[in-house]
């Protein structure tokens, strides 16, 4: 079972972004496309991506990025 079955057939959203979680989206080459194709994988429902809390600007300036 997915874990947004529960939810079905309503919309989701996910939120990541926050500082706190740097040292993890700051591993991805392409962080904001990456946790949010690994977040809403297997959804079925409607869904949606927040990138909140810290600048979008600097995560897509993080080393590698292009």
């Amino acid at each position: 079972m997915n874990r947004t079955d529960h939810f079905y057939p309503n919309p989701v959203f996910f939120q990541t972004g926050y500082e706190a979680d740097r040292d993890l989206w700051e591993s991805y080459n392409r962080p904001v496309r990456e946790l949010c194709t690994l977040l809403t994988e297997g959804v079925r429902q409607p869904r949606g991506f927040f990138w909140v809390d810290f600048p979008l600007r600097r995560a897509t300036e993080a080393p590698g990025i292009r």
